[in-house]
C-alpha cells in the first residue's frame, strides 16, 4: 500500500463517497461496499476497492464506517469476528461518523469490549447536501468543514488518531471540535435534526391544503430553502432522525411553543410583538455568520499525553486545525472565536 498512511472506509454513501474522493491522493485508500454497483461506480473513479473485509483488514490499521447508523453495530461487529478468526494481532482503529452519538458510542463499545487491541474513535462531519448514494457524492461538500469529536468508551489510539487527523487536515482542512456526546447529541437535534423534521412538516401542510395544486405553482425560494433537506430518500432521513428521537422529541416540543408565541403574536392589533420576536430571530441568525475576531494558539504535545491535551478543550467551542505529527510530537491550531 505505499508508505502513506492507510486508510479503509466502508460505506460509499454520500458522506463516505465524499470522503473517499476528497481522501485519496493524501492517502493510501481502499474502499468497501456491499453493493457491487456502487464498487463498480468507485472503480471507475479510480477508487482502489477491495473484494473483502479480510482485505481491507490486511492493509489497514484505521478502518473508518460511514454505513447507515442502523447497520453500525452489525457492520463493526462482522469486521472484528473477521480479524479474530484470521488472528490478526496489530492495533485497528475503528472510527464512525454517525450523526447521533450517545446511542452509536454505546453500542460500539459493547462489540469493541470483547476484541484486544481495537480502539474506537467517534467522528461527525458536520457537512454534506441533499441527496444519497455515491452518486451524491461530492469532495467539495467536505472543504472546511467542521467535525465533532465525541469521547468514547475505548478512547482512540493517539498515533492512529493524530495520522487521520493529518489526512483530513491536508486534504478538507477540516477543524475538530471535542464534544461530550450528550452535547453534541442536544445540538445536532436543533441544527440538523430539527430541519429535516420542519421540512417535512410543510410538505405534509402543501400535501393537506385544498388549493395545493395552485400553492405548488407559486412555491419559488422561500419554500425550496425551507423544505431543502427534505429532498432525500426518506428511509435515509428516518435513519438520520431515529436514533437521537428522545432529545429531538424534546426540541419539537420546544419549537411547538415557540411556533405558539409566533402565533398568538399575530392575533395582536398591532406588529410590534411580531416584530420583536422576528428581530430575536434574525439576531440568532446573524449569529452564525458573523466574523468575530479569531484567537489562535499554537500547542505542542508528545504523542502519548494527546488526547489528555484534548480533554481539556472538550465542551470549550475550540476548533482544532492543521495537525502534524513529527516523531512522537503532535502540534495543531486551537482557534477561539
Amino acid at each position: 500500500m505505499g508508505s502513506k498512511v492507510s486508510i479503509g472506509l466502508v460505506g460509499l454513501g454520500h458522506i463516505g463517497g465524499s470522503l473517499a474522493l476528497a481522501t485519496r491522493d493524501h492517502c493510501s485508500l481502499l474502499v468497501f461496499d456491499s453493493d457491487k454497483a456502487t464498487i463498480q461506480s468507485a472503480r471507475r473513479l479510480g477508487l482502489q476497492a477491495a473484494h473483502s473485509l479480510d482485505e481491507l483488514l490486511k492493509h489497514c490499521g484505521i478502518i473508518l464506517f460511514a454505513t447507515p447508523n442502523p447497520v453500525l453495530p452489525h457492520a463493526i461487529s462482522e469486521l472484528l469476528v473477521s480479524r479474530r478468526n484470521s488472528g490478526l494481532a496489530s492495533p485497528l482503529l475503528i472510527v464512525d461518523v454517525a450523526s447521533t452519538k450517545v446511542e452509536t458510542i454505546s453500542s460500539v463499545a459493547s462489540v469493541v469490549a470483547d476484541h484486544h487491541g481495537v480502539t474506537h474513535l467517534s467522528l461527525h462531519p458536520m457537512a454534506g447536501r441533499e441527496g444519497s448514494g455515491f452518486d451524491s457524492a461530492n469532495p467539495e461538500v467536505l472543504y472546511r468543514s467542521r467535525w465533532a469529536e465525541t469521547s468514547s468508551g475505548f478512547r482512540a489510539d493517539p498515533g492512529l488518531s493524530v495520522e487521520l487527523f493529518e489526512v483530513l487536515s491536508r486534504s478538507i482542512d477540516f477543524e475538530l471540535i471535542p464534544l461530550l456526546a450528550k452535547t453534541h447529541d442536544t445540538a445536532v437535534a436543533v441544527v440538523s435534526h430539527l430541519p429535516h423534521v420542519l421540512a417535512e412538516a410543510l410538505g405534509l401542510s402543501l400535501g393537506r391544503l385544498k388549493e395545493a395544486p395552485v400553492a405548488r405553482l407559486l412555491a419559488a425560494g422561500s419554500f425550496a430553502s425551507a423544505t431543502r433537506v427534505a429532498n432525500g430518500i426518506p428511509e435515509r432521513i428516518a435513519e438520520l432522525c431515529w436514533p437521537n428521537r428522545a432529545l429531538l422529541y424534546d426540541e419539537v416540543e420546544k419549537f411547538i411553543e415557540t411556533l405558539t408565541e409566533l402565533s398568538e403574536s399575530l392575533h395582536q392589533s398591532s406588529p410590534e410583538e411580531f416584530l420583536a420576536l422576528v428581530r430575536q430571530g434574525s439576531t440568532a441568525l446573524a449569529e452564525l455568520s458573523d466574523p468575530r475576531e479569531e484567537r489562535t494558539e499554537k500547542v505542542v504535545c508528545k504523542l502519548g499525553s494527546f488526547w489528555e491535551s484534548i480533554e481539556v478543550m472538550r465542551d470549550s467551542g475550540q476548533r482544532l486545525a492543521g495537525f502534524k505529527l513529527v516523531g512522537d510530537m503532535v502540534s495543531f491550531d486551537s482557534l477561539t472565536s
